[in-house]
């Protein structure tokens, strides 16, 4: 059984008032593999994802396979 990325994104801009979704994300969303690597956030707010099989950046809404 493989590892999947479950996110929770903050989809209020006031910290104050937060609210929270959650997307869990796996090779049916387009990941190259669902055993992940690593995880990181770049300050644009993209999130990604290496596997073991490439990498990955995801936009809140699409994975893109980096080659």
């Amino acid at each position: 059984m493989g590892i999947v990325v479950f996110m929770v994104f903050n989809t209020s801009p006031s910290k104050a008032n937060s609210e929270y979704s959650f997307k869990l994300i796996d090779m049916k969303d387009g990941l190259t593999d669902n055993h992940i690597t690593c995880l990181h956030q770049d300050r644009d707010g993209f999130m990604w994802i290496a596997t073991m099989s490439g990498l990955n950046r995801y936009d809140g809404s699409n994975v893109k396979n980096i080659e």
